[in-house]
Order: structure tokens, then sequence, then C-alpha cells
């Protein structure tokens, strides 16, 4: 599984999250804005590079939660 190497907030609403990455796999980043009821959506998606990756995503909601999912693409 990844490791988080740095997890940035360049700016309010804007994260940028670096995690070394594996070049067999796809990662995509989900974000969601309510646990109780709201479905996990798409920021992004990208496969890895057997290096650092970062991924990032701009959202003007007050909170907002993310998790990575790894995949074999």
């Amino acid at each position: 599984s990844p490791w988080l190497s740095e997890v940035r907030v360049p700016q309010p609403g804007q994260i940028l999250i670096t995690f070394n990455s594996s070049a067999a796999l796809k990662y995509t980043l989900q974000y969601c804005t309510n646990l109780a009821g709201s479905a996990w959506l798409e920021a992004c998606v990208t496969n890895g590079n057997d290096g650092l990756l970062t991924l990032g995503h701009t959202n003007g909601a007050p909170a907002c939660l993310y998790r990575l999912l790894v995949q074999n693409p």
C-alpha cells in the first residue's frame, strides 16, 4: 500500500497529496463532503510511476474528507 509522503493545503479549498506509487497500480483520489449521506466522488485517477506521485483536488465545500483507492489496472 502507498505511504503518504506529504499532504499540503496550499490555499483554502485545495489539497495536494504526495505518496510513493507503483507503476503496476492505479490510484484514485476520492472525496466526500458528508459521511452521513454523501457518496464518495472521484477527484482524479492516474496510474503509478514507481516513484512519488502527487494528486490534487480543489473543492469549495467548507469541509471535505479524502481517501485513496488503490487498484490493479
